[in-house]
């Protein structure tokens, strides 16, 4: 039987090669982290209530709606899903289907979105009217 001697420090040092697969796989473990963070990063889509012909840029407004158009027959206020399929835009004659919904981006993380009290929820161009009006410099 052979009798086992401890291990000198030469023989329990990691090799260079082992040296660099740890930094590797430190390296590749905070890209995975940061890739991961990076796909939290997604922004709310916020409707405008307008609509847009992605032929000719007419813009269907749920608040003017089509009647400051000659022929214009669509009430204020009426939403664009609930028009007839067979509606066209009153410029360039398309169909409905070929409008695409105008939205805003809301900056920030999508998490983030219910917290505070209720400014990470509003747009750019609705936060900077309320800071000025809750600080009149």
């Amino acid at each position: 039987m052979s009798e086992s001697r401890p291990a000198t420090a030469e023989e329990t040092a990691p090799t260079e090669e082992e040296e660099v697969n740890k930094v590797t796989h430190l390296q590749l473990a905070k890209q995975y982290r940061a890739d991961e963070l990076r796909s939290h990063k997604v922004f709310i889509q916020k409707s405008t209530g307008k609509h847009e012909c992605t032929n000719c840029s007419w813009e269907y407004d749920i608040e003017k709606s089509d009647l400051m158009i000659i022929g214009g027959m669509i009430k204020p206020g009426t939403p664009f899903s609930e028009l007839h399929s067979n509606w066209c835009c009153p410029t360039c004659h398309v169909l409905k289907s070929s409008f695409k919904e105008v939205t805003e981006e809301i900056p920030g993380l999508k998490v983030n979105q219910g917290y505070s009290l209720g400014g990470n929820s509003m747009t750019t161009g609705q936060k900077i009217p309320k800071m000025l009006s809750l600080n009149p410099c």
